[in-house]
């Protein structure tokens, strides 16, 4: 296969190609290798913790976070001349978006889930498209408009109501979200973010980070092949940061509304459709991730759906493993949160879930990147 951190490849094809060793990166290689996949991992940073990896050959091979991803992976491919394409797995949505945008040039080298629904995909990740992927199906979304630039804010104001939520159309910009108390406030945002324009703005929903539910589902062109729930449980002190507690929850509702918003679409692949309860306890959707597994899919894993093992097996034609929703594990982010576990304990010592914890480096029968992660302290 390939020298492990560098070296040359050769022409003996793994079974499948993981962009990027974080730790959602690192969950996904430990998830296919412990299948018995010959597992590649491209990762150019060699301090990242995922590199010691027992469950990957390791390339340090860049750009990958997104522009020049299409580029490594052609160039990664025509170099080992394999014989047969390798099943990618993307890890953030920079990485979706490049090889979506790519996926004509490199689509005879590699297979992956939603490689003939790019388009799709492509319109789902630009949340300034959401309102029209609502519009005629039984899902309750927030007001929203699109502000392009300070001429659009007095428009804006004038159909959204206050206060609202602020993300850049497109993911992974300079800053995740805000919530933004008045049109000053806002002024304010889009001067200082220029960069990051469009933004989308939307009518907030009140409501504590708890509320806000997930619904994990694995599509074949709208249908739905499995499902699974849960929701946050932390995600900084305002609820508005990535989540680093995770916890599984089942809900027939969550559920329903997410079938309700994928189904009949040309889409393809691992979705995750975010959902917050509001007090009267409707759900509104907040936004869809597509083309890739969760940062935190080991809640998935442990819970009783492999969900990367899962989009092997469809990819690849074998029969499709079952898929449970448990309610027995809780994950902890302790890489970005190092108190998460202990935060969560102090509050919840009754909760039995808490003490079968899920973590990105600890466990998992892996000690090489928790022994790096603890040496970079």
């Amino acid at each position: 296969m390939t020298q492990n951190r560098g070296g040359a490849a050769t022409d003996a094809a793994p079974d499948a190609v993981v962009v990027g060793l974080c730790p959602h990166g690192l969950a996904v290689a430990r998830s296919l290798a412990r299948r018995g996949l010959a597992v590649l991992a491209l990762e150019p940073n060699g301090r990242n913790p995922g590199v010691r990896t027992r469950f990957a050959q390791v390339l340090q091979r860049g750009p990958i976070n997104g522009r020049g991803l299409a580029e490594t992976l052609s160039a990664v491919a025509d170099e080992s001349g394999w014989s047969s394409p390798p099943v990618l797995f993307l890890t953030n949505d920079n990485m979706v978006r490049n090889v979506a945008e790519h996926a004509h040039t490199i689509g005879a080298r590699y297979r992956w889930s939603w490689q003939d629904t790019a388009p799709e995909i492509l319109r789902l990740l630009n949340k300034q498209h959401l309102p029209a992927a609502c519009a005629g199906r039984a899902v309750l979304f927030p007001a929203t408009a699109t502000l392009a630039g300070p001429q659009d804010v007095a428009a804006v104001t004038a159909s959204v109501p206050m206060p609202v939520m602020v993300k850049p159309a497109w993911p992974l910009g300079s800053f995740k979200a805000r919530v933004v108390q008045s049109r000053a406030e806002l002024e304010r945002l889009v001067q200082d973010y220029s960069r990051s324009l469009p933004f989308v703005v939307q009518q907030w929903i009140e409501g504590t980070v708890e509320t806000l539910h997930f619904g994990v589902a694995y599509l074949e062109r709208g249908r739905v092949l499995a499902c699974f729930e849960g929701r946050k449980a932390y995600a900084g002190r305002d609820g508005l940061g990535q989540a680093t507690t995770m916890e599984p929850w089942p809900d027939p509702a969550v559920r329903e509304a997410t079938t309700e918003f994928l189904r009949d679409r040309e889409l393809s692949g691992p979705v995750a459709v975010e959902f917050k309860r509001g007090a009267d306890g409707r759900l509104w959707m907040i936004e869809p991730n597509v083309g890739r597994t969760e940062y935190c899919v080991d809640v998935c894993t442990g819970n009783g759906f492999d969900l990367p093992w899962f989009e092997y097996c469809h990819v690849d034609g074998r029969e499709l493993p079952a898929a449970a929703n448990h309610n027995r594990s809780i994950w902890f982010d302790c890489d970005r949160d190092r108190w998460s576990w202990v935060r969560y304990l102090a509050r919840n010592p009754g909760d039995a879930r808490a003490y079968r914890p899920l973590f990105p480096f600890a466990g998992h029968g892996d000690p090489g990147p928790l022994r790096a992660r603890m040496l970079c302290r």
